[in-house]
């Protein structure tokens, strides 16, 4: 998948302002901070900014976002498919450069307002330039909001809330608060995504079962409402394949026209929705004649599966499913 042609260009102009080696330097700075888990929790019990300098905010612009943009899409792409509500009204807390916002307008052209609550005064103008030459009116109206998450005793009622790439870097205490929080100003539903990461995961197991207690009903991507069954030292986890641009190469110093970006995530919604029966957790194993599936059942817990050709029907839809599809 490709990045929307007008992200594309504002990100390369953006690019053009850093030498080549000084962004490279601010995207492996911007790098270990995210793969290293005990930096990563010091730079929270700290309460600095995971993306602290210009060169930094712009090398995440090339490196982070086109990667963010692929999951939120993903994600959103999940809640369209089952979910038959009209998003009037969006609201994206820890918005960074508004990221959410490009995926909103391209799966929900209903969405007539959107909000963006962010507290980098940096990455909100970053992200007001990235949308100039956009002429839908949910850019151009778009109500950006500079503030502090965990200083926010209310947030504004929306139909739709996300979060992607932010709960994990609150401190954990006050996860239930703003969960709670969120939940209230959530309408129809609430979205969190967080890094593919054991860590990431568990931030998601953890959000998942406060908005359990307070009568969520999970969309996706769990099949049911019971306690995970994922065991402590697994996680759940979901990818996706992007196209690297020229400029995007450049940032990471890689060579491969492509990586995948791994992502958890959830997905509730105020009203319930009939849940598939399974929901495949890993890539299948297609062998001549059979196939075979790492499941999440409704049922049984974990569980594997093997579908073949003495299968009928089910084995020639199974044959196009992937990573991540409901079976």
């Amino acid at each position: 998948m490709n990045l929307p042609n007008i992200l594309q260009q504002a990100l390369e102009r953006e690019a053009r302002t850093l030498r080549g080696s000084a962004l490279q330097q601010a995207t492996q700075e911007l790098s270990e901070r995210y793969r290293n888990e005990k930096q990563r929790q010091k730079i929270m019990q700290s309460k600095q900014h995971f993306v602290s300098s210009p060169e930094q905010r712009i090398a995440y612009l090339l490196s982070r976002m086109p990667a963010t943009f692929e999951a939120i899409r993903y994600v959103l792409n999940k809640l369209k498919e089952r979910y038959e509500g009209i998003f009037g009204s969006v609201l994206d807390v820890g918005a960074g450069p508004g990221t959410a916002m490009w995926a909103v307008s391209e799966l929900f052209p209903h969405t007539c307002k959107i909000t963006l609550l962010e507290q980098d005064n940096f990455l909100i103008s970053l992200g007001k330039k990235l949308t100039l030459q956009a002429k839908t009116s949910l850019f151009r109206e778009a109500q950006w909001v500079e503030g502090d998450v965990l200083k926010q005793d209310c947030f504004p009622e929306s139909d739709l809330i996300i979060v992607s790439y932010a709960m994990g870097e609150w401190p954990k205490p006050v996860w239930g608060e703003i969960i709670k929080k969120l939940w209230k100003s959530a309408r129809q539903a609430l979205v969190i995504i967080e890094p593919g990461t054991m860590l990431g995961f568990q931030v998601i197991r953890q959000i998942r079962q406060h908005l359990i207690d307070l009568q969520a009903h999970v969309l996706a991507p769990c099949p049911h409402q019971h306690a995970c069954p994922m065991a402590e030292k697994d996680w759940c986890h979901f990818s996706v394949r992007l196209e690297r641009s020229p400029f995007h190469k450049q940032a990471k110093g890689a060579l491969l026209g492509y990586e995948d970006e791994k992502f958890s995530y959830i997905i509730c919604t105020k009203a319930a929705t009939a849940l598939p029966e399974a929901r495949i957790l890993r890539h299948p194993h297609k062998h001549s004649g059979h196939l075979s599936f790492k499941l999440c059942t409704q049922n049984e817990g974990l569980a594997d599966r093997i579908i073949s050709r003495r299968h009928g029907e089910l084995y020639k839809k199974a044959r196009n499913l992937e990573w991540g599809d409901s079976l």
